[in-house]
């Protein structure tokens, strides 16, 4: 995407931390490189994490809650960057593009903090990312696929969805 909008004449920058720089470097499009994450290591970022408890036989309960504990340590390093903030202030952006999944939600405090407009995009819609009316019970929560809802739930369908859409806004906030 970050491509496709340079090439449309926008001024694009992606940033990320130093670990991922190898991955993007080659891809045409100019990079923030961020170093608040130091010698924080890929494996404490979430997918090491999932795959170790995964071969440890840890619970799915307990694998979902480590990899998000490691998600949002990552995220506090990225949060207080204060050359990070400076560097987004300096390169002024008229808008920041953020990825959707709810623990990157939590970036958003970044353009909010710098006055920045911003949109998402990705896989997860929540309605409350999207300043949109709480209407839980409507739109089926991403967060939990194991449970198959679709836009003709039942009444007791609805609640249970209510429920974990309400509880994943409390976790997430």
């Amino acid at each position: 995407m970050a491509k496709f909008l340079q090439d449309q004449g926008h001024n694009v920058v992606i940033a990320i931390p130093p670990q991922l720089e190898r991955q993007v470097k080659d891809k045409g499009v100019k990079l923030l490189i961020y170093h608040g994450l130091r010698d924080f290591s890929e494996e404490n970022m979430g997918t090491d994490s999932i795959l170790k408890n995964y071969f440890a036989n840890k619970s799915k309960a307990n694998i979902a809650t480590d990899a998000v504990m490691a998600l949002k340590r990552v995220t506090a390093k990225i949060i207080k960057d204060v050359t990070l903030f400076e560097d987004i202030t300096k390169f002024a952006p008229d808008r920041m593009v953020m990825d959707s999944a709810p623990i990157a939600a939590m970036l958003t405090y970044i353009p909010h903090k710098l006055d920045i407009p911003f949109v998402f995009i990705g896989l997860f819609f929540i309605p409350q990312y999207a300043r949109n009316p709480i209407l839980p019970s409507v739109q089926r929560n991403e967060m939990f696929p194991i449970v198959s809802y679709t836009d003709h739930m039942s009444f007791l369908q609805c609640l249970v969805n209510t429920f974990l859409e309400l509880m994943t806004f409390w976790y997430n906030h």
